[in-house]
């Protein structure tokens, strides 16, 4: 829950073209607590500058959950210093009530002429106990809420425990084109600005992990992602139920963005391989030993860049966009669909509303399961790239484990820093817990 503190100096406010009053629906956004007190400044890690909303609108987009943003007060006067005071105090109760106390360090210091001390939850109370969230079984889906106040989060998983892998090649590529196409009632531009309207934040995208579940399962999903204000809610279902389900995958617009976004996609590619080139061969490396990395390769690795790659070679744009139809159908419609609201009863109460008459309900959803895919067995290989760089991979399987990572961090910087980077002329070295990477030196253009 973020805290802006507004000195009046500014004019912060809605309708004054010098506070800008987006950045005030912005932090409203945020569920912001907005303060005004005479003398507050901006102080730290971001200096005010002349017409310090600019720095305020810095924060507001950068501003996440459990962030708290605390302006130093410095010039103003104990009316506006014990404000302050007290709005600290009251967002750090909160935080503690909310099991959010992480959120209290990052709390700056007040200032009133002399520096103060620093305001320790200790010094907060024990706040009240947090509300239990609850499940629910709702148009078909799993319908999760967690207990929030102010903005609202809104967020949409599908399962893709029954996608082949060439399916979720497909599907990233969706979700990579969808804001370049048009819908049957907006162009993609008209639809933008709405979410962007709307919305604070709106994205699709596929998530990965590995669970700690017994056999480590790679766990992936379509989701959706979605903050708003809370009386936007009717606007966020409708919008998102555009997006996802009536985007036009086929036509010659479409055809059109494909081959605009796959060919930028690719340049972008072939840019990362000279700047991050370490990361690439590390993804591939673990590939043979994890399904976690093994789809992430496939999606956006070498795997997929050579996957790009054919399908610009082969120019069937018509082809492509039956493929997206065919996997978005099988996802959005038939995936196991887990909904997560973080907001109030009231929000969960419009919900419940909504839901069962928009394109996210579906009866007859398969059940949820791991993503699974037959690993390949380790090899060693070689891919040139278009730099004087290099980029050294070593990895082997190992299990999880808290002393594996404190051996990584003295390995990085005693034997391999020295013997590596010192001694052997290497620009990087170092060690991770599921690799070993040795980056050689920058002057030598063939493979090793």
């Amino acid at each position: 829950m973020p805290l802006l503190i507004f000195s009046k100096r500014l004019q912060f406010h809605p309708g004054c073209l010098q506070g800008r009053a987006d950045l005030f629906y912005k932090g409203q956004s945020l569920g912001a607590v907005a303060v005004y007190a005479d003398g507050i400044r901006l102080d730290g890690n971001v200096r005010t500058v002349v017409g310090g909303h600019f720095a305020l609108g810095y924060h507001a987009d950068h501003a996440g959950n459990g962030f708290v943003l605390i302006l130093n007060h410095s010039t103003g006067g104990s009316a506006g210093h014990k404000a302050a005071i007290r709005a600290v105090a009251a967002v750090g109760k909160h935080l503690i009530g909310n099991r959010q106390a992480d959120g209290l360090g990052r709390l700056d210091h007040l200032t009133a002429g002399k520096r103060q001390q620093h305001l320790a939850a200790a010094d907060l109370g024990a706040g009240d106990t947090a509300p239990q969230g609850s499940a629910e079984q709702l148009a078909g889906a799993t319908l999760l809420r967690h207990p929030s106040a102010g903005s609202l989060y809104l967020n949409f998983y599908y399962d893709l425990g029954t996608v082949t892998p060439e399916e979720l090649q497909y599907l990233n590529l969706l979700t990579d084109v969808l804001d370049e196409l048009d819908t049957p009632a907006h162009t993609a531009q008209q639809l933008n600005t709405l979410r962007s309207t709307w919305l604070g934040d709106s994205r699709a995208q596929l998530d990965l992990w590995t669970g700690r579940q017994e056999g480590s399962p790679c766990h992936a999903k379509l989701t959706w992602n979605m903050s708003l204000l809370e009386r936007n809610l009717d606007k966020a279902i409708a919008l998102g139920s555009e997006y996802l389900y009536k985007t036009c995958l086929t036509g010659p617009k479409a055809e059109e963005a494909f081959a605009r976004v796959l060919s930028q996609q690719k340049l972008n590619m072939e840019q990362q391989f000279i700047r991050q080139g370490n990361q690439y061969a590390a993804v591939r490396a673990a590939a043979h030993y994890s399904v976690e990395y093994a789809l992430s390769e496939r999606c956006s690795g070498v795997t997929g860049y050579h996957f790009l790659c054919g399908l610009l070679e082969r120019a069937d744009w018509a082809a492509m966009g039956k493929k997206l139809e065919a996997v978005r159908e099988k996802v959005l419609n038939h995936a196991a669909l887990t909904v997560s609201l973080h907001g109030s009863e009231e929000a969960l109460a419009k919900l419940r509303a909504l839901l069962p008459g928009s394109a996210f309900a579906a009866q007859g959803r398969t059940a949820a399961k791991p993503y699974t895919e037959v690993l390949i067995a380790p090899v060693n290989e070689a891919f040139i790239i278009d730099g004087g760089v290099n980029y050294d991979i070593l990895t082997w399987p190992m299990e999880r484990q808290a002393d594996r990572r404190v051996l990584a961090r003295i390995m990085s910087y005693e034997y391999l820093w020295h013997n590596i980077r010192e001694v052997g002329g290497a620009y990087g070295t170092g060690m991770l817990t599921l690799s070993l990477i040795h980056i050689s030196e920058p002057t030598r253009p063939e493979p090793i």
